[in-house]
């Protein structure tokens, strides 16, 4: 919690909770991580871009309302999962200036959260990978799959692009969604997609969506040679463990 004001954990639960929420030390323990992405889903539901049409409010509002959604996520995300790497007995360092790839390393208040256990023996993503090998803090990690969801188009505006979904179609998803539920999976329960145009869709994203590793280089976070030598090792990672 060290790396967020306590004004900002507030507006962080009044995003996704409502204004009504009594945040407290005890709030604070007693969120879950699956409480929190419930929350989270619920409220990026309501305010998704793509329903601007629908409620017929302008796209420019709902896409802010968006970002406040994915802040507040973010933020209680740090502060939730710095409590489940203290019950794991995962414990966290303060790094200072200079990292191993001879770069700063950006801080977050006064103490970032590293990881510091053995890295999973499983496959891994390079995000994955660099935050298990103690090179980017719990924050960076979240902020880089943040920043990559921002980026890739929707589902919804792929499949008006390709034909597979009118403008109607693709308004009559959004309206009956659940919460929780993707566009794609509302879309094959109300018959509009079938899983195999819904897997095409769905690779055609992951094509057009920018390389996470791109994030830390234009941020000044990783030099470009050692993300290139860290993919090198995921790769070797992963063929372990296949």
């Amino acid at each position: 919690m060290l790396a967020s004001t306590k004004k900002e954990i507030n507006d962080a639960c009044g995003i996704l909770f409502g204004p009504e929420v009594e945040v407290s030390v005890d709030f604070l323990n007693y969120l879950q991580p699956s409480g929190l992405k419930a929350a989270y889903r619920k409220r990026a539901l309501e305010s998704h871009p793509d329903r601007a049409r629908v409620l017929g409010v302008s796209e420019d509002r709902m896409v802010e309302q968006f970002k406040q959604v994915l802040w507040a996520y973010e933020k209680l995300c740090s502060v939730v999962m710095g409590d489940e790497v203290f019950r794991e007995n995962i414990k966290s360092e303060h790094h200072t200036a200079g990292s191993r790839n001879g770069s700063a390393r950006p801080t977050y208040g006064d103490q970032p959260h590293y990881y510091q256990g053995p890295i999973p023996g499983r496959r891994l993503r390079i995000a994955e990978f660099l935050y298990y090998s103690g090179n980017i803090p719990w924050h960076l990690f979240i902020k880089a799959i943040t920043w990559q969801r921002m980026q890739r188009p929707t589902i919804g505006r792929l499949a008006l692009e390709v034909g597979v979904l009118s403008e109607f179609e693709v308004q009559r998803i959004l309206k009956n969604r659940r919460i929780g539920e993707k566009f794609g999976e509302c879309a094959i329960r109300l018959g509009y997609l079938t899983q195999f145009r819904l897997s095409a869709l769905l690779g055609r994203q992951a094509m057009l969506q920018p390389r996470i590793g791109s994030y830390f280089v234009e941020n000044g976070i990783l030099a470009k040679s050692f993300l290139h030598n860290m993919l090198f090792k995921l790769k070797m990672h992963n063929q372990k463990v296949h």
